[in-house]
């Protein structure tokens, strides 16, 4: 099932000049990096471009998603990459063979 995409955001538009935010992947054994999202949905539809491990990235956005597994459900949390040449869309912090191991952190 689609996670749909939450209300809440990380930076409201139209509050002045927000702090830059960063991300950074974290490195997981035999895990080539986190696959770019269209939109904040998971599965949701990439974009062909990942992000690797041991990089850090400027966001703009924050978006927690409910997502059902089993008869758990977990947040993904969505990170909405700052306009950049090389990368754009979502990425998010959700491993799927270790649900509870998150593959992003949120870096100054």
């Amino acid at each position: 099932a689609k996670a749909a995409a939450a209300a809440a955001t990380a930076s409201p538009k139209g509050q002045g000049a927000a702090k830059k935010q960063f991300l950074e992947v974290l490195s997981h054994p035999g895990h080539g990096g986190v696959g770019l999202r269209v939109a904040p949905e998971y599965p949701g539809t990439g974009t062909g471009e990942k992000v690797v491990p041991n990089t850090k990235h400027e966001f703009s956005e924050a978006v927690a998603v409910p997502y059902n597994i089993g008869t758990t459900t977990v947040q993904i949390q969505f990170y909405r990459l700052a306009d950049s040449e090389e990368l754009s869309g979502w990425v998010h912090d959700f491993n799927p063979e270790e649900p509870g191991r998150r593959m992003i952190r949120v870096v100054p």
